[in-house]
Parts: structure tokens; C-alpha cells; sequence
């Protein structure tokens, strides 16, 4: 965020439509992107990490799915060398795929400049709290197929639809180079793995989510 000589206490949140460029170098108008207003100059402050969530859910919103929706997409369009695109055939490994996305991305300096689901420890260690509502709600849009574990010892499978692969290939083919390039890197070093050797994977690498992680969730 740009900082502008004043009192902190003079800033007051507000919006303001930002004027870039999509990845053609179109000129794009972002709506109603929060930011803050000096109340003594009426200088406008906007922070890059806001702006760039902004146009991420701009790219989602043109396809017809929610920003938060974006990294999950991506990650089942993915297709690192010979495995097969638009199947992930058990969500314990989409869970932590999406993990190292934002984590990956993180490193990058981008965590919070894209719209994600949020992180939480579990039972089987970190796992994306909204994923659940995510795919059921992606599943009555039409964009996913899945196959829910009805014991814990099998897997949940996840597919994209015709309709799925078409709206994720729209916005894979609008993200910017560091998102796909991410998302493809963390596929493929995952997703030939078993659980138990990502579960030993994310035990060493974030110790901190392994509070109550005792066992891997075959789901």
C-alpha cells in the first residue's frame, strides 16, 4: 500500500473504481475496489494486494463462479505432464494441492492478492474450511461431478463436467502467468503422491498445523 504523509486517524474506508489493463493490455475498469479516503486532502489510498484480488474476481465473475472458487478450478484444469486433467480422484490430496497453492503463492508475496477459502488444522492436518460448500455449490451450477465417500477409508472423487472444463479453461487461459505456473508446479510434485507421503510432506514443512494431524483421511 502506498502511504501518504497524515494521521492514520484521517483515512476512512471507502471504495473507488481503479482503471488498469487485463493480460492483452485492454483497459479494464475494476468497480467498487475498497480503499481509503484522507478526510483533510481527499487523497485516495488502495492497497496492490486488494486490486489484484479485485481483477482475479472480476476474471471470476465473467465466467460465472466466485473469486474464492478461482484456486480450486485451476487446480482440477491442471495438467502437469502425462497425468490427466479435470479428475482429482481423492480430495485428501486437493486439500493439501490447495494448501501449497497458497502457500507457494505466499512465498511469492501474493497470499492475500488473490480471493481464497481459509486454512485450517484438522484431524488429518491442513484443510480448506469451505471446500465442502465450495464443490456442492459448483456441483449444482453443473461445473463439477462428485463422488462422495460414504466410509472413511475410500476416497471422495472429484471431476470436472464439459461445462467445468470449458469455464475453467476461460479463466486459466486470463490468469496471470505466476498463478497457472504455481498451480501446475504444486500438482505436479503432489499429485502422484500417496496421502501417507504428503501427510509426512506437510508434517516436516508446517509443523503448525499438525496439532491434532494423527492419521491421513483416505477422503
Amino acid at each position: 500500500m502506498m502511504e501518504l504523509v497524515g494521521d492514520e486517524n484521517e483515512w476512512r474506508s471507502t471504495t473507488t473504481d481503479v482503471r488498469t489493463v487485463d493480460l492483452d493490455g485492454n483497459p479494464i475498469v475494476l468497480p467498487n475496489v475498497p480503499a481509503e479516503r484522507n478526510s483533510r486532502t481527499g487523497k485516495l489510498r488502495v492497497d496492490p494486494d486488494v486490486v489484484a484480488r479485485a481483477d482475479v474476481e472480476r476474471i471470476g465473475r465473467a465466467h460465472g463462479i466466485e473469486g474464492r472458487r478461482i484456486p480450486l478450478m485451476l487446480m482440477l484444469f491442471a495438467k502437469p505432464g502425462p497425468f490427466k486433467e479435470g479428475l482429482v480422484q481423492n480430495k485428501y490430496k486437493l486439500n493439501k494441492m490447495l494448501f501449497y497453492q497458497w502457500k507457494r503463492l505466499e512465498s511469492e508475496g501474493l497470499g492475500e492478492a488473490y480471493p481464497r477459502d481459509d486454512f485450517a488444522a484438522a484431524r488429518a492436518g491442513p484443510i480448506p474450511v469451505g471446500l465442502r460448500d465450495d464443490l456442492q455449490s459448483l456441483q449444482r451450477q453443473g461445473m463439477v461431478e462428485v463422488k462422495w465417500s460414504k466410509r472413511r477409508d475410500a476416497p471422495t472423487e472429484i471431476r470436472l463436467t464439459p461445462q467445468g472444463f470449458d469455464v475453467a479453461r476461460g479463466v486459466w487461459s486470463e490468469m496471470p502467468l505466476v498463478y497457472r505456473d504455481t498451480t501446475l508446479a504444486v500438482k505436479k510434485e503432489l499429485f502422484p503422491l500417496s496421502p501417507a507421503t504428503i501427510k509426512d510432506l506437510v508434517h516436516e514443512q508446517y509443523p503448525e498445523y499438525r496439532k491434532t494431524y494423527v492419521e491421513v483421511d483416505a477422503e
